[in-house]
């Protein structure tokens, strides 16, 4: 089960964590902010890599956004990370799921090394997703960053998931100690309204070590055992199990499309009583009951 989850791990490269960064606000009211820069947006990533190769922990921590504190100890694990590697001595593959935020891997050439890094569009800029929100409420939010399970990974080996036990006075940081409910979505080229209209509710159900995922559909329930860390969730879709109602029309697509969903890896942003969930079929918003 530990290769199959680090085989997830490789595959979740690809996807957006949710941890979206803020966009900038608009230059003047009411405007549109400016749209990411596709075009700028490989030079940015390769500048990520040309400052840590350099050994400078402070470079590093200059790209990330103004609106984030304590970003010097990421720098300084990503410096860590590629020490060694000469400069260009790289590749970039770079995730294109979304225009806002980009999963990066840099492989090492020669060897099987690589880190991940990601890179989102804020401030009507790019920026590095290290640090943790100046505006973060206090006690309240678990921040999109490593914590215990960094996200820079030297040298090919992705960290295994862990599986917490909830601690037995729940918190709004703990993600398994509380219920949601689905209030908006984004999936490309599909109508998500439904998802505040007839909502999906999902709850955490945790026996001994192991934590199952209920999702209860407009139609049927979901039962999907997961791995929990400080950055995202990750399925174990052989053991997923489904009721056995049938429903047609919208509410069977939708159920269908569910299914689908919680099959793959994804990364989540939890403060404010706002969960968000993101992978590569798209993102689910939820508001804590």
């Amino acid at each position: 089960m530990g290769d199959l989850r680090s085989g997830q791990r490789l595959r979740f490269v690809g996807v957006l964590a949710l941890v979206l960064s803020v966009l900038g606000s608009a230059a003047a009211c009411g405007a549109e902010p400016r749209q990411p820069d596709l075009s700028t947006r490989e030079a940015f990533a390769r500048s990520v890599m040309d400052a840590a190769v350099s050994g400078s922990a402070e470079r590093v921590a200059a790209l990330a956004s103004p609106a984030v504190s304590n970003a010097a100890p990421e720098a300084q694990q990503l410096v860590d990370s590629t020490r060694g590697w000469a400069a260009g001595s790289w590749q970039l593959g770079i995730s294109n799921d979304f225009p806002e935020v980009a999963n990066v891997t840099a492989r090492h050439v020669g060897d099987s090394a690589s880190v991940r890094y990601m890179i989102s569009w804020s401030d009507e800029r790019w920026t590095l997703a290290i640090g943790e929100p100046k505006n973060r409420p206090s006690g309240g939010a678990n921040p999109i960053g490593p914590g215990t399970n960094p996200k820079f990974t030297p040298s090919g080996t992705v960290r295994p998931s862990l599986t917490p036990t909830p601690p037995a006075a729940c918190t709004a940081a703990s993600l398994a100690c509380h219920s949601y409910t689905s209030t908006a979505g984004y999936a490309r080229g599909k109508n998500m309204s439904w998802l505040a209209s007839s909502p999906l509710r999902m709850s955490f159900d945790q026996v001994g070590a192991a934590t199952t995922l209920v999702i209860r559909m407009p139609c049927g329930v979901l039962n999907v055992p997961v791995s929990v860390d400080d950055f995202g969730l990750v399925p174990d879709p052989a053991s997923m199990a489904e009721s056995a109602d049938g429903c047609a029309g919208p509410e069977g697509e939708h159920r269908s499309w569910t299914s689908d969903y919680f099959q793959h890896p994804a990364v989540y942003r939890l403060d404010a009583g706002e969960l968000v969930l993101t992978n590569d079929l798209g993102q689910i918003r939820f508001k804590q009951d």
